[in-house]
């Protein structure tokens, strides 16, 4: 390594100051967690931890919102700070260089009592020229009592979970002026944020509209919104009938695969979905879904010694599942290997104590192999869970007994 000259210093490689980039990279900093959108996918080859400070977004992957375009024109207001925040006077006013860290401070939080002059420092630095129109007898009044926030972001109810916006990020102008929050639709048109279709080629972004569809409730209960995702998911020029070509064209596109199997699938075809589960597989020997769907395939084509085998495959990677043990237990019985089986279920069910569907399979199994009184106990432990479970208080944990007490 080659020493600096005397008094000479070095930029820091290591750390991105947000402060010191384009509006659009600079919030990407904080959308990466903070916009909730519909959906989010990475792109090809890429995975969620790989966005760096100083990329674009949608280097990464892209975050599927609802048109903002239509979401206008119903007048009503998006769920996430981010895209509220967009259709405020305050952003468009800036040309889109108002941003997260205009109003926040992402290394402190102003306390409850000192909120309300915080907040009126930072709208007052873009304000100062053109101040609030109204007497200050009415500013002053209650409920705003002088808060620029409190008039003009004005609470909002919960609507989701996830970075729920709290607080109207729209900025209106008049409180009275604030629209409906939007809860999720999910036959509402959804696009790409900010702009990503201008930016990503089309066919990865066609790509991730695909795995959008398929991921949304009912896509897979819904003929047509299952076709509608295969059409999307399948390259374009590659007949959607040709089960090889297409196992080629998405050749190490696990993502792609799997969720065309699972379209597949739930459309009936079965050899179509299997071959999609193969070559996910065959480009990433560990993916655990796809082994997954592939064992339930197998079994359900009564292919029990292959699903045995994937099953013990996916055992190996990831052990602590409680359903793979229950579903190998479920086939050791078919494969009449009582004893075999019942170990299966004690795992799974020392995994997950609290299954009442794989207590009572343990119990059956144990009743059939002539184990009368361990069947008996199992039955008594579902009636406590069930007694429990329908209780709204819960029983006091009982005192462990002293050794060598009666």
């Amino acid at each position: 390594m080659t020493a600096l000259p005397a008094g000479a210093t070095a930029d820091d490689l290591q750390i991105v100051n947000p402060v010191d980039l384009e509006p659009r990279r600079r919030e990407a900093v904080c959308n990466q967690c903070h916009l909730g959108g519909e959906a989010t996918i990475p792109r090809f080859g890429r995975g969620f931890y790989d966005f760096r400070p100083g990329d674009h977004l949608d280097d990464t992957f892209l975050v599927f919102v609802h048109d903002e375009t239509a979401t206008t024109a119903s007048g009503a207001k998006p769920v996430s700070q981010v895209e509220q925040m967009r259709q405020s006077g305050c952003w468009k006013g800036t040309g889109g260089t108002l941003g997260c860290n205009s109003c926040h401070d992402p290394h402190t939080k102003p306390t409850p009592e000192g909120m309300d002059a915080f907040y009126r420092t930072k709208c007052q630095a873009c304000h100062e020229e053109k101040p609030c129109s109204l007497p200050e007898v009415e500013r002053d009044a209650l409920p705003a009592a002088g808060s620029c926030i409190r008039c003009h972001m004005p609470s909002q109810g919960l609507v989701e979970i996830a970075h729920t916006a709290m607080s109207d990020h729209s900025v209106p102008r008049k409180p009275n002026e604030a629209a409906p929050t939007a809860t999720r639709s999910h036959g509402a048109a959804l696009v790409a944020f900010d702009d990503a279709a201008s930016r990503v080629p089309a066919r990865e972004l066609e790509r991730a509209r695909g795995l959008v569809l398929a991921s949304l409730p009912g896509a897979t209960k819904s003929t047509q919104r299952a076709q509608e995702a295969i059409s999307a998911l399948v390259p374009e020029g590659v007949n959607s009938g040709d089960q090889r070509g297409i196992v080629t064209a998405l050749a190490g596109d696990v993502a792609a695969l799997r969720g065309l199997g699972e379209l597949y699938a739930s459309t009936g075809r079965m050899d179509a979905a299997a071959a999609c589960w193969e070559a996910a597989l065959a480009a990433d020997p560990g993916d655990g879904e796809a082994m997954a769907m592939l064992a339930r395939q197998m079994q359900r084509g009564g292919r029990l010694r292959e699903a045995l085998a994937m099953l013990d495959r996916l055992i190996s990677a990831s052990p602590s599942v409680a359903a793979i043990h229950a579903q190998r237990g479920a086939i050791l019985v078919a494969l009449a290997r009582p004893d075999e089986a019942i170990a299966a279920v004690h795992k799974s069910l020392e995994l997950d104590p609290s299954n009442l569907a794989v207590r009572s399979f343990f119990a059956e199994l144990l009743a059939r192999t002539n184990r009368s009184q361990e069947a008996a106990e199992e039955r008594t432990t579902i009636s406590h869970l069930k007694a429990a479970a329908a209780s709204p208080y819960r029983p006091a944990a009982a005192a462990t007994p002293a050794p060598g007490s009666p």
